[in-house]
């Protein structure tokens, strides 16, 4: 073998490798946002039936990290059996005579549904023309709503559901 003296004590060069911009945003994340972020990672394990490798850095940037302040605001919560809506601008029912007989504060989000379901809920709109109805049809049916109902939310209650069924349509 030849001794080199030139490159002798010279450590190769590693091999850079340069973070995608989604790798450099959670890399940002704070412990307490990585812990929210687990505990929804696991929620979604245990109760919508995901598997570690639907956990993409794109999924978590694009459906879990926009969720984060409100689970620690505790606007969103991820209980056992559901997902909790806590409303910022609760849904007041009222009858003809304008009196409130029922207040909605928060939307209960079931774990799992069936795709018939979603057929039933979303039967006659044409997604190409209304495809906010059919957002607010799947939102209907993940918290057992009438549409009506949905379509009543203020805009930051509306964009907080809308983050929330992100999860549930994988895509």
């Amino acid at each position: 073998m030849k001794n080199d003296a030139k490159n002798s004590g010279v450590e190769p060069m590693e091999e850079i490798k340069e973070l995608s911009e989604n790798q450099e945003i959670l890399n940002k994340l704070s412990k307490k946002e990585l812990d929210i972020i687990e505990s929804i990672e696991k929620w979604l394990i245990t109760n919508r039936r995901y598997k570690d490798y639907d956990f993409t850095d794109d999924f978590k940037v694009s459906k879990i990290i926009p969720l984060l302040k409100f689970v620690e605001h505790k606007e969103i919560e991820f209980v056992e059996n559901a997902i909790i809506q806590h409303l910022r601008e609760p849904i007041e029912m009222t009858n003809k005579g304008g009196d409130v007989e029922r207040k909605i504060t928060e939307l209960r989000y079931r774990t799992r549904y069936q795709d018939y379901e979603l057929d039933s809920y979303t039967r006659g709109i044409n997604i190409q023309k209304e495809t906010m109805v059919y957002v607010r049809a799947q939102i209907a049916l993940l918290t057992n709503t009438a549409r009506s109902i949905i379509g009543k939310l203020s805009d930051t209650d509306s964009n907080n559901s809308k983050l929330i069924s992100a999860l549930y349509f994988l895509g």
